[in-house]
């Protein structure tokens, strides 16, 4: 995504969390296998620093997702 993005350009990745409540990691471990159930979001800032990208704003959206909004500045 670095590479085909010019300077000043935007990047929004938009993942999927694992839900906090017991009830709710049930239904996904069940519906989703154990992919979301692990699915470390945390991670995901960092990963997009590390590839260039001056990260914005981060957060979660609704239930179930997480964002992290960034830049590339050179």
């Amino acid at each position: 995504m670095y590479s085909v993005l010019w300077p000043g350009g935007r990047l929004l990745v938009v993942e999927f969390r694992p839900p906090k409540s017991r009830l709710d990691r049930r239904l996904v471990h069940g519906g989703a296998s154990h992919a979301m159930a692990h699915n470390r979001v945390d991670l995901l800032g960092g990963l997009v620093a590390d590839a260039g990208f001056e990260v914005g704003v981060h957060g979660d959206v609704r239930l179930w997702l997480s964002y992290v909004r960034a830049m590339r500045t050179r």
